[in-house]
């Protein structure tokens, strides 16, 4: 719109019509967007520029307030200058809150305004639900719980406790969740004490308040353990394994064997495998070592979980090899006066095969603890494989390569300790020694009779290898 300011000016004789004409500036008009898109703390306006004005638009955008009427002091979007229409983003809204909006548009004659809206953006305090435990163990256990955001971000937690009053807390997982949708969240529970009552119950948190689910209640798993004291073996002059069963009843279960040369005991030793846990009996084991030949030993096992300690009957034993034990490669048949000492076979046959060569330089001891240089012996003169010397002596077995075919003597033994007592697997046939009779025949064992006999050399009879320890 355009005045005329009309001047009057006498000049002498004259009139002067002066016209001077000027231009008002005027601000932009401008019309506001609808409001989409509405969540919990964004939604989308916008506006289009019906006028710019008198001047170039330099600002538009859309602003918003909880108040009616905001204006550009307040919350604002900037969408740049120019004409035309645009599309503005609200963001850093409160959930299920009422808001005042209105698109602007600023250019040097002021800020025009577009027409106010109202909306709410959506969103309320979360949902929570307790739900029941699972994987409930002695010391361990799974809390779980539904949860809805119900539009807005929101932190997910576990209260738990042995009363109802928790004092303490876990972070769920996922421990935040959005949207507005119900979410499946667990928590998994460590280092608890066995048979005890534990209450808990989920929360949930976001902008708008709190939501507690209802108290629930689990009892853990759990007893004292069970043990049972085992007889001890693989027993040497100066070492002993003790043996025992412990049932950990779920919990966490420490092992010991106390040991000593009274039932007072004196020494602890842990055991191999402690701790154990679990809901089944497992063997555990020690090593006890130091000990005094030839004397005897008390032992029990003792078993310690959060619900208790649990002690095994005495059980004795003597600090020495016994005749049977798998030792040293294999089983002790001979031990000589020290007790420290002896012979051991391994646990089955080599081979069925013939002596060897005619006519051996040597090879002629019978007693104990010669088969080893009658094996030198029959080597020496008979490399050829397939004889019963060479077997034994070629053999590489539980870490040992020192084996050796038994003189006649050796031989003897090992059917009386062994064989005779149902140790060893051994057949009621005849076997091979080292021991030379003449030049074409050997002594054999016929461990049916346990007699000796001499053979062919030629001919086939059973072998079993033996060592010194």
């Amino acid at each position: 719109m355009k005045a005329i300011d009309i001047r009057v000016i006498i000049t002498g004789l004259f009139f002067t019509l002066i016209f001077n004409s000027c231009e008002k500036k005027i601000p932009p008009t401008v019309e506001t967007s609808p409001v989409i898109n509405i969540m919990g703390t964004t939604a989308v306006s916008g506006g289009t520029i019906i006028d710019g004005g008198s001047e170039q638009v330099t600002e538009k955008g859309v602003c918003w307030s909880t108040n009616s009427n905001p204006t550009i002091e307040n919350y604002k979007t900037d969408n740049g200058n120019g004409a035309g229409t645009f599309v503005s983003y609200l963001s850093g809204l409160n959930g299920g809150t009422g808001y005042y909006t209105r698109a602007y548009a600023t250019n040097e004659a002021g800020t025009g305004y577009g027409t106010e809206l109202y909306f709410t953006t959506l969103g309320k305090t979360p949902s929570a639900t307790t739900q029941e435990v699972t994987n409930l163990r002695g010391e361990t256990a799974t809390l779980n719980g539904i949860a809805n955001a119900n539009h807005l971000p929101a932190m997910i937690t576990f209260e738990y406790g042995g009363t109802s009053n928790y004092g303490m807390m876990v972070t769920a997982s996922p421990g935040s969740i959005t949207g507005n949708f119900s979410v499946a969240v667990s928590a998994d529970l460590k280092n608890l004490r066995g048979g005890s009552t534990y209450h808990y119950r989920i929360v949930a948190i976001n902008d708008i308040g709190i939501t507690v689910g209802d108290d629930m209640s689990f009892v853990t798993k759990g007893a004292a353990p069970l043990v049972k004291t085992l007889e001890a073996t693989k027993t040497t002059p100066f070492t002993a394994q003790l043996n025992g069963s412990v049932l950990a009843n779920d919990l966490t279960t420490v092992v010991t064997f106390e040991i000593g040369m009274t039932t007072q005991y004196g020494i602890i030793v842990a055991a191999t495998q402690s701790p154990v846990s679990g809901t089944t009996s497992v063997e555990v084991s020690a090593e006890a070592i130091s000990l005094i030949k030839n004397t005897t030993f008390h032992y029990r096992i003792v078993a310690t979980n959060s619900l208790g300690v649990t002690y095994g009957d005495d059980v004795t034993f003597t600090a020495n090899y016994k005749i049977g034990d798998n030792m040293h490669g294999g089983l002790i048949f001979y031990l000589d006066e020290s007790g420290e000492h002896g012979l051991v076979c391994t646990t089955s046959d080599q081979v069925d095969s013939p002596w060897g060569c005619a006519d051996v330089a040597g090879a002629g001891g019978k007693t104990i603890g010669t088969g080893m240089q009658n094996t030198l012996d029959i080597v020496l003169s008979c490399p050829s494989e397939g004889y019963a010397a060479r077997a034994c002596y070629d053999l590489v077995l539980n870490g040992y390569d020192d084996w050796f075919l038994p003189s006649s003597d050796e031989l003897s033994l090992m059917c009386s300790n062994l064989y005779e007592h149902n140790l060893g697997g051994f057949y009621g046939n005849y076997y091979w020694s080292s021991s030379q009779y003449d030049a074409s025949s050997s002594y054999t064992n016929n461990f049916l009779y346990n007699s000796t006999v001499t053979r062919s050399k030629s001919d086939t009879a059973r072998v079993r290898a033996v060592r010194a320890f």
